[in-house]
This record gives C-alpha cells, sequence and structure tokens, in this order.
C-alpha cells in the first residue's frame, strides 16, 4: 500500500477511480485511483508511478494531441491570454510580497515553465532580471527563448537533474505554477529545488485548489498526483522547511460549482462531443483564446478574476515561501 506523500500514514482510504479522458495519458494513469489519508486529509493518486514513468510521460506525452497546450509561436503571448493572465497575477503577487532586490539582475528560475507566459510577464515588468527555465519538452523551447530564457531541458525531481541549473544559480526566486501537483514527492521536490535559492530565496507556488467536493466532481483527474487545499498545501511547505509569507485561494470558480444543470450538461458534453470538435470548437470560443492583436499593457490582467483572492470557490492556490540556508 502507498504511503500518504505528506505524512507517510498508511491509512489510505479509496474515494474514486481515477478519471483519464486523455487518450495518450491512460497507458500511465487508467486504472488508478485516488485514496484520501484519514491522518492529514491529504488527496493523491494510487498507485504514484515512478520517477522513470513520470520523466517519460512530462517528455514526451503530457502537451500532446493538444492537451493542455494551446500555444502558437507566430501569436506568442497572445496565443493564450489563459496562461498571460496567470502569469501576470504571478508577478503581481512577486511584486506585492517578495522584498526589494539589492543586486542589479535578480535570477528568476521557473521549473515546469511551459511555454513560458509566466516568464513573458517578468520579462516585460523586469526586463533586467535574468531567466532561467527548467522544461523537459522540446517543442517548449522556441517559447522560452522569445522570453529571453536560459532553458534547462530537464524536470526536477532527484537529485541529478538538478546539476546543470544549480551551477547557474543560486536564484533568488523560484517559481513553481501549475507543477507541484505533478511530481511524485512533493516534499522532496521542493527540498530539491530549495537547494538551488541563494541563502535567503523565494519560492512562488500555484497549484489547483482542490478540496474533496472538487475531485469527486472533476471531469478529468490528469495527470495530478497530488490534489491540494490550503490546509496539505500549508503543510507541504511546512514539511519542506518554507516559511509561508502569503497563501490563499484566487481566479475563476472551480468548475465543480454553478447551477446543477451547468454542471451535469458540461460533464454529458465531454463524454458525448468527440474530441477533435470540441478542439476546433474551443480555438474559437474558449475564454483564454480571446481573438485580440494588441497586447494589454502590463499592469493589467487580460482575465481579471485571476487577480480575485479570498473567493474560497476560487480555482487555485497561491503562496509565497520563503526559504532560509542554515550553515
Amino acid at each position: 500500500m502507498s504511503k500518504c506523500l505528506l505524512c507517510q500514514s498508511e491509512r489510505l482510504e479509496k474515494l474514486l477511480g481515477y478519471r483519464c479522458l486523455h487518450g495518450p495519458s491512460r497507458a500511465l494513469f487508467a486504472g488508478s485511483n485516488l485514496v484520501l489519508c484519514q491522518n492529514c486529509d491529504m488527496i493523491q493518486i494510487h498507485p504514484v508511478p515512478t520517477t522513470t514513468q513520470l520523466h517519460a510521460y512530462y517528455a514526451r506525452v503530457y502537451r500532446r494531441e493538444d492537451f493542455n497546450a494551446r500555444a502558437n509561436l507566430d501569436s506568442f503571448p497572445l496565443d493564450n491570454l489563459w496562461y498571460l493572465s496567470r502569469g501576470r497575477a504571478l508577478f503581481q503577487l512577486a511584486r506585492r510580497h517578495l522584498p526589494p532586490f539589492t543586486q542589479q539582475q535578480p535570477r528568476i528560475l521557473e521549473i515546469g515553465s511551459g511555454f513560458g507566459h509566466v516568464l513573458w510577464a517578468f520579462r516585460e515588468t523586469t526586463p533586467e532580471w535574468q531567466r532561467f527555465a527548467c522544461e523537459p519538452d522540446v517543442s517548449c523551447g522556441p517559447f522560452l527563448h522569445r522570453c529571453g530564457a536560459h532553458v534547462f531541458q530537464t524536470f526536477i525531481d532527484e537529485a541529478d537533474s538538478i546539476c546543470e541549473p544549480a551551477a547557474a544559480g543560486p536564484f533568488d526566486v523560484i517559481i513553481l505554477s501549475h507543477v507541484l501537483e505533478h511530481p511524485g514527492d512533493p516534499v522532496a521536490f521542493l527540498k530539491l529545488a530549495a537547494k538551488m535559492l541563494t541563502r535567503t530565496g523565494y519560492m512562488i507556488v500555484e497549484v489547483p485548489h482542490s478540496p474533496l467536493r472538487e475531485v469527486r466532481w472533476a471531469e478529468d483527474h490528469t495527470p495530478h498526483v497530488a490534489f491540494f487545499t490550503k490546509k496539505t498545501l500549508r503543510d507541504c511547505m511546512r514539511l519542506s522547511g518554507g516559511e509561508v509569507l502569503f497563501l490563499d485561494t484566487c481566479g475563476p470558480p472551480l468548475p465543480s460549482y454553478g447551477p446543477w444543470p451547468q454542471r451535469h450538461l458540461r460533464r454529458f458534453a465531454r463524454r458525448v462531443i468527440p474530441r477533435s470538435l470540441r478542439s476546433a470548437l474551443g480555438s474559437r470560443v474558449d475564454s483564454f483564446n480571446v481573438a485580440t492583436d494588441v497586447l494589454p499593457r502590463p499592469d493589467e490582467l487580460p482575465l481579471p478574476q485571476f487577480g480575485v483572492y479570498g473567493n474560497e470557490e476560487g480555482a487555485f492556490l497561491r503562496t509565497v515561501v520563503r526559504f532560509e540556508t542554515r550553515e
């Protein structure tokens, strides 16, 4: 039996089968279950895939077939206003909670940077910052280079994988935007990443907000390994040695909220309408691909709800964490 990813308890209760609608992901995730730790309330997958399996998945499968990857280099960063709004909201959070840096060129590393919309948001307002990115999928490279980032083709979840980026450090800030829910051991992942920070360094973290009711209603769990609430995210930061400076819900409402008919109609459509048709329709009507040729001002959020905090129905959790190296 697997142990809890946070407290290592074996008191894990099965909640439901792991829902996997993304075809290429089924080889790894189909047949798994979601379990709830009776000791600390952590929700996670069971069994947890191995590090080797996760490496191969994120490098070659995760962004295939348009899954979570609507990006177009010709129109970047306007290709995805959903991603751009998330990036700008994270920058605003950093500006609000991080101290002024004394060095002329602070160094920022984004782990699991994807197509680089977060790094773009930092570049357009603080171009003097040195930008670095860790991303295992080679298809993201051209986007990240356009952000002016030095790219490491790796995913930080084992000791050997930090050698190259650590040599380029230390970093003043590390960003984890929708990353911490993916590795097989989030606490060990944070401890490993913290080794690349300066003596007093900061992490800015965003994860999906996954209370129990949301997990039960979710149409598709792929490819998350861990499902965080405010409590379990705070516990994860504490166990990794970080001091939480800020933690709150944010963003648009969770998909499980809204009128009963709307929720069930959405689930019905996901099961009945072919994926190819949904993708074709989504390219024109999805809220995160709003047609525009004008880049909003750097201080604006293309989708304003990404800057709203304190709503317990918010789809995301954001936190700012300080790590101090003890000699």
